[in-house]
C-alpha cells in the first residue's frame, strides 16, 4: 500500500512539473487574443499585397501541365457487398 501511494504521488507531481516546464518554455502554447476586440475583423487583410514576381522565374515557369485539368475522379472504390439488389 506505501509503494502504491509513493507511485501516485511520483506521477501526479511529475505530470504537474511536467506541464508548468512545457507551459514556461514555450511561449507560443498559449495564443493571446487580440486586445481591440475584434476577433471575427478582416480589415487588417484590406492592404494585403503579394509579389508572385518570383513564381514567373527561374524552374517554376518551365512547368507544364499534363493530363485533364480539373481531374475528373471517375469511379473508385469498392463495390458494397452488403447493399440491397
Amino acid at each position: 500500500m506505501n509503494n502504491n501511494f509513493i507511485l501516485v504521488v511520483i506521477i501526479i507531481a511529475g505530470t504537474v512539473l511536467g506541464f508548468f516546464y512545457y507551459a514556461n518554455s514555450s511561449s507560443d502554447f498559449f495564443i493571446t487574443p487580440p486586445l481591440d476586440g475584434k476577433i471575427d475583423d478582416l480589415s487588417m487583410f484590406a492592404n494585403l499585397s503579394l509579389d508572385i514576381s518570383g513564381l514567373e522565374q527561374g524552374k517554376l515557369s518551365k512547368l507544364k501541365i499534363f493530363g485533364e485539368s480539373p481531374v475528373n475522379p471517375g469511379t473508385t472504390g469498392k463495390t458494397n457487398p452488403f447493399a440491397p439488389i
